[in-house]
C-alpha cells in the first residue's frame, strides 16, 4: 500500500513539474527581453600634427584646413570615384 502510494505520489509531482517547466518555456520563448538599440559612437577628428615642411621636419609653415574633417573624407571619396 505505501509503495503504491509513493509510486502515485511520484506521478503526480513529476507531471506538476513538467507542467510547470513547460509553460516558463513557453513563456520564455514567446516573450522575448529586447536590447535597447546602441548609439553610434560619436565621430573623432583626430588631432593635427604639423612635422614641418622640411627634410629634418622643421618649418614655420601652416596648413589649415577651413573644412573640417568628415567633409575633408567626403570630398576625397567623391574624388576618388571619378577617377
Amino acid at each position: 500500500m505505501q509503495d503504491q502510494f509513493e509510486s502515485q505520489k511520484n506521478v503526480k509531482a513529476g507531471t506538476y513539474t513538467l507542467l510547470i517547466c513547460g509553460a516558463l518555456l513557453c513563456v520564455l520563448l514567446f516573450i522575448r527581453w529586447s536590447l535597447p538599440a546602441l548609439p553610434p559612437p560619436p565621430v573623432d577628428e583626430g588631432i593635427e600634427v604639423n612635422l614641418g615642411n622640411s627634410d629634418m621636419g622643421l618649418g614655420d609653415d601652416q596648413h589649415f584646413f577651413q573644412d573640417s574633417l568628415p567633409q575633408m573624407i567626403s570630398k576625397l571619396m567623391f574624388h576618388q570615384r571619378q577617377q
